[in-house]
């Protein structure tokens, strides 16, 4: 190793006896003394050389007077592969000699490096959060901030440095004790804020007291709230138009979890399960509340939305309302999806569609009747006999509605009495020659006088409180005969409790009456009393054209006979007028054969 000198100055003085000399220097170059410290630290296995090793690896030197001592300061770098640092302090006092103290340092270096990198990591992440931070005086002037908070509030790092807390903060929100200094909140505080061009926007703050450079400072970080306000106003509204919707609807509306428990429900739907607040049905099932039937039919049909994840689509179904009167709704179901997708319950909404689903009925039963009095007109139209004729109309009839007796009479003016002309009971054909004639009763009373006085079609929901108000009543007994009367309790099932009447007419005028019977009570609907309107003004002509034709073939059969016995009376005369021996002649009064 080459030996250098290095000699340390001070000014134009140099002490005598200094720890270290040049080559030309004379006495003993190195140290007078030393500990196995500095020899470990140096990786140096003998003190041998030390010296030498120490004047060759020196950096930087330099020394301070301070009285009668002269303090030099050399800083030995990199003696070591490790790089170790050394630091050496030499205490000179006059000329006699000095000591030299060699400090480790290798620690103090180390934890500098740390220092360093903990600044790093707390300048990232100072830098890199994407909440604004200020570091503020407790008088509310600010002392640094990070780039967040330019970018938050609009200003340059220069300018928003030069602000104060008051600057940012509108004076309505300023704490009423500011004057005094600004206080770390104790928990998250919302607020506004100004930005450089005077908007307001929605902030979090919270803050805590730091010690920084031996001053307490606030540093306090600041979050922009005003998605998160549009996100829970957004929500609010949503959450608001559901109830609305929810409370207003009066579509049937209800949640539920993947066990078709109710997990919440409208108003409507609470009236159709016959709960007094929506809360209540909360944890039950359609099985608390609808047939088992219907109950089971929906349990397998949510159990395939939960499994499958696909919606239910307008499905007709008919159930029970807690007033115990059926109806028809459409229901739809969804799933509903948690952020992974899995199923986590459903919605559904089901709408009541009874009186669509009557109308259609109605339109469709409407379609048929027209149907079926097209074809009862076409029947009609092939025969001309008035049994056949009425066996016709009873064939269709019976097939449109529930009929236990079936009754054509017709209104003899002349004698004021209405005549049963076809009967059948039970679907037997009934000798209508058993049934007496009835007296047209006056206006209001009875059954068919009513329909003869009125024109108009009737509809007796009750036949026995009917009869019992007004009106006669004749029974067939089981013998096939006629008695006045109600039927006995015996034969309850079978007797007559509702019915329907339609005049038949000829030219608006009312020339009998078709009645339909049923054994139920109200039995019938106003759909059905149209039909039989329909059915007798078509049949009321080809009764009338059956009836005349009737009459034309019994008036010329009568005359076929006369013309025949005229003829057998012809013939005899003339067979006596030749078997007579004598002569035989006729005068006229003017004496002429």
């Amino acid at each position: 190793m080459k030996k250098r000198a290095l000699r340390l100055s001070q000014e134009n003085k140099s002490p005598k006896n200094d720890l270290f000399s040049d080559e030309k220097a004379s006495g003993w170059e190195g140290f007078n003394f030393w500990n196995y410290l500095i020899l470990r630290v140096l990786g140096i296995a003998t003190a041998f050389g030390l010296g030498f090793w120490i004047l060759d690896s020196l950096y930087h030197w330099r020394y301070i007077t301070t009285g009668s001592q002269t303090l030099w300061h050399a800083l030995v770098l990199d003696i070591t592969p490790h790089a170790l640092f050394i630091r050496l302090t030499v205490m000179v006092s006059c000329w006699i000699g000095g000591v030299g103290i060699a400090y480790y340092l290798l620690r103090q270096k180390q934890a500098e490096a740390e220092l360093r990198k903990s600044e790093a990591r707390y300048h990232t992440i100072f830098e890199g959060v994407q909440d604004a931070i200020f570091v503020e005086r407790v008088t509310g002037e600010i002392v640094d901030v990070n780039a967040r908070a330019c970018k938050m509030y609009g200003y340059s790092y220069q300018e928003l440095i030069t602000k104060s807390v008051g600057d940012l903060v509108p004076p309505e929100y300023w704490p009423e004790d500011a004057a005094s200094g600004w206080r770390v909140p104790d928990r998250p505080v919302q607020s506004l804020n100004l930005r450089a061009d005077g908007e307001r926007f929605p902030v979090e703050v919270t803050g805590q007291m730091q010690n920084i450079e031996g001053e307490e400072m606030l540093l306090i970080v600041v979050r922009d709230i005003t998605r998160r306000r549009r996100a829970k106003r957004a929500l609010a509204q949503e959450r608001d138009l559901l109830h609305a919707l929810m409370e207003n609807l009066p579509d049937l509306i209800y949640f539920k979890d993947t066990d078709s428990r109710f997990t919440r429900i409208n108003r409507a739907e609470a009236q159709v399960l016959g709960v007094e607040k929506p809360q209540d049905a909360v944890g039950k099932t359609d099985f608390d509340y609808f047939t088992s039937e219907h109950a089971q039919d929906a349990f397998q049909d949510e159990r395939r939305i939960v499994e499958t994840g696909q919606p239910l689509i307008d499905k007709l179904e008919k159930i029970q309302y807690a007033d115990g009167i059926f109806r028809w709704v459409t229901s739809t179901k969804v799933p509903i999806k948690d952020e992974n997708g899995e199923v986590v319950g459903l919605v559904g909404v089901s709408r009541d569609v009874n009186e669509r689903v009557q109308a259609e009925a109605r339109i469709q039963r409407l379609l048929e009747q027209q149907l079926a009095v097209h074809q009862l007109a076409i029947a009609m139209g092939k025969t001309r006999q008035l049994d056949t004729l009425y066996e016709t109309i009873y064939d269709h009839i019976k097939d449109l509605m529930a009929v236990s007796s079936f009754l054509i009479s017709f209104y003899d003016r002349t004698r004021n009495i209405i005549q049963a002309e076809f009967v059948t009971h039970n679907e037997e054909p009934f000798d209508v020659s058993e049934l007496p004639p009835i007296p047209l009763a006056k206006p209001g009373q009875g059954g068919q006088s009513r329909v003869i006085h009125t024109g108009e079609p009737l509809y007796i929901a009750d036949w026995r409180a009917s009869r019992r108000e007004n009106g006669t009543e004749y029974t067939i007994t089981d013998e096939g005969g006629v008695q006045e009367g109600p039927p006995p309790p015996s034969v309850k099932e079978q007797r007559t409790n509702s019915a329907i009447l339609a005049p038949l007419k000829i030219g608006g005028e009312t020339i009998g009456v078709m009645q339909v019977q049923s054994c139920q009570l109200d039995a019938f609907t106003s759909e059905d009393l149209d039909l039989l309107e329909a059915i007798a003004n078509v049949a009321s002509i080809s009764i009338q054209n059956a009836r005349l034709y009737e009459s034309l073939q019994q008036e010329l059969s009568e005359r076929r006979r006369a013309e025949a016995a005229l003829r057998d009376s012809e013939a005899w005369l003339r067979h006596v007028l030749d078997s007579v021996p004598h002569m035989i002649f006729a005068k006229d009064i003017h004496g002429r054969y």
